[in-house]
């Protein structure tokens, strides 16, 4: 781990060199196909985004001008989308890997002190690496890329066929989209402790994962398009969730989000069109834009009391969400946070601040709100349909029969009964009905 960490104030300080260098001293060429920063004063080349067919075998130097350049860093992200690349050679020469600025925030792509984004992200075509006895940073097993000491998984190939990824116990950290576009893998088994960055993105046949207990964190882009996932368990120790984290995951139908969660990133589960209920924490205060957006199966929404502010676009185009009953401590609603609903009914508890037509902007007029009775007429203004007192409202919980179980049912974290319902409050066909 200490080398990890000196290696990575070594890539930070090389990063502000870049920035630098890139700007006054460095050029910016192409040689025999390949794309590199050269460094004269060092004579020193980075391999940068370069577009590549077939093998690659990265040379340990290049010439140009007539001066000779030892090659002995890669950018991060150099090979992105090349799909053509199907097998790659690493020197001993390259020692390091340009990566961002280094940040412990779980909504920059790449964060924490150990990570750096796979340098062949999205090479759909790739079955393996290999990579120099002597290199310094990087060895390979089973063409799979780790860092010297095994401790961390730099890239997984998106051309690997395997269903199936064991992750060695060894690994403690798997860097940014490592496993990212891999569209063969329906399973992967995590250590017990690790740390993961955005390491998912694009696994389209990823249907199982065990994420570890130690996670504090789910960072940005995590699960985006992972669109075989049904189901995943969120560790209890997680505290924050960066944005788009489960965005696109279209066969996502449940999932339970631990009560101290205090931050969930804009767009998190945009496009889970096959999520149908769910259960905010009661810790989260403050919603990120377009949280909900496109969910168009989702028919329960549990706003925790507590909750201060309904974003924009948070539920724009959630077609089968038929009604939705915010908590007085809910007092500011984004713009268009209802465009493209059918609501039956609104309940707003609260009192608005900065109330105004763009809340309700595209939502469909067919809802009846119920608000306080001294915020009828200012809402009148701006909604063109029915508005009501509370008064006039019934909580919607209607009572059934404990055998009445022909639809779905679920209790209020959103899990589905495989059972006989016992005594209490559940979620059926997106209402809340009380087992007598």
């Amino acid at each position: 781990m200490k080398n990890i960490i000196i290696q990575s104030k070594r890539l930070a300080l090389f990063w502000v060199f870049i920035l630098s260098a890139v700007c006054v001293n460095a050029q910016n060429v192409t040689i025999d196909g390949l794309n590199y920063y050269l460094y004269p004063e060092t004579h020193e080349a980075a391999v940068n985004v370069s577009t590549w067919s077939g093998e690659l075998d990265i040379p340990s130097e290049v010439k140009y001008n007539e001066e000779t350049f030892t090659v002995t860093g890669i950018r991060q992200l150099a090979f992105d989308g090349c799909n053509e690349l199907t097998k790659v050679r690493i020197p001993k020469t390259i020692d390091h890997v340009v990566h961002h600025v280094l940040t412990d925030d779980p909504n920059i792509v790449g964060s924490g002190d150990n990570t750096c984004m796979n340098p062949f992200y999205r090479c759909r075509a790739l079955e393996s690496i290999e990579v120099d006895e002597e290199n310094p940073i990087f060895k390979v097993v089973d063409g799979v890329l780790f860092s010297k000491d095994g401790t961390g998984l730099y890239c997984y190939p998106a051309g690997v066929r395997s269903e199936k990824y064991v992750v060695p116990e060894c690994v403690t950290w798997i860097g940014g989209v490592a496993f990212g576009y891999n569209n063969h893998l329906v399973t992967v088994e995590l250590p017990a402790t690790i740390e993961l960055h955005s390491t998912f993105w694009g696994c389209t046949r990823l249907e199982k994962i065990n994420l570890p207990e130690n996670l504090t964190y789910i960072s940005a882009y995590m699960f985006t398009d992972c669109s075989s996932l049904k189901s995943i368990e969120i560790p209890s120790g997680v505290t924050n969730m960066g944005e788009s984290v489960f965005r696109g995951c279209s066969s996502l139908e449940s999932i339970v989000l631990p009560d101290n969660i205090s931050f969930i990133g804009s767009l998190a589960f945009s496009g889970c069109t096959s999520l149908e209920t769910i259960v905010l924490p009661s810790s989260l205060s403050v919603t990120q834009t377009n949280m909900f957006s496109g969910c168009t199966s989702l028919k329960t929404v549990t706003i925790p009391d507590g909750m201060t502010v309904i974003s924009s676009y948070m539920f724009r185009d959630c077609s089968s969400l038929k009604e939705l009953d915010l908590p007085e401590s809910v007092t500011l609603i984004g713009w268009g946070a209802f465009m493209g609903c059918k609501l039956d009914r609104l309940v707003i508890r609260g009192v608005l601040r900065n109330l105004d037509r763009s809340v309700f902007d595209k939502m469909d007029t067919s809802a009846t709100i119920y608000t306080i009775a001294s915020q009828v007429e200012k809402i009148k203004q701006f909604y063109e349909g029915v508005v009501l007192p509370l008064e006039e409202y019934t909580n919607g919980i209607e009572q059934i029969e404990s055998h009445q179980t022909t639809v779905p049912i679920f209790d209020l974290q959103g899990r589905r009964l495989t059972g006989h319902p016992t005594k209490g409050i559940y979620i059926q066909d997106g209402r809340k009905v009380l087992v007598k």
